[in-house]
């Protein structure tokens, strides 16, 4: 879905198989940043520019858990994160986000979706985000 979507330079992929060989094959050919899991929670989140958008960043994971695990941790920093379940929720906002926003995406969304795929109708003009 990442690489589809043209988001590379701004993706940190957020996953349980980061010693994965596959997975890591693909994200060093993506220059695509990781994030295990289990430590997600702990990465300092950093804005750009504080004028710029009203989110430091975009979760897109389908566990509760995981959201509020990211919830707690986003309380102990000035930081705003926004949350959703689904990559369709995210794209039914997705106008409303500058598109420096760092996008956080669960490699396995569950329902057979991952990270690396996404259907034909998630493009870059469904996320107005300009070259």
């Amino acid at each position: 879905m990442i690489e589809r979507l043209q988001i590379a330079d701004r993706s940190i992929l957020v996953t349980s198989r980061y010693d994965d060989a596959i997975v890591l094959a693909r994200l060093v050919r993506l220059k695509i940043r990781l994030i295990p899991k289990s430590l997600a929670p702990f990465v300092p989140i950093a804005m750009m520019d504080a004028g710029q958008a009203p989110f430091d960043c975009v979760l897109i994971d389908d566990e509760l858990v995981t959201h509020l695990t990211w919830k707690m941790a986003v309380k102990r920093s000035d930081k705003r994160l926004a949350y959703f379940y689904s990559v369709a929720e995210f794209l039914e906002q997705a106008a409303g986000f500058d598109k420096s926003v760092t996008v956080y995406i669960d490699s396995q969304l569950g329902k057979g979706v991952r990270a690396k795929r996404r259907p034909k109708k998630y493009s870059r003009a469904a996320l107005k985000i300009s070259a």
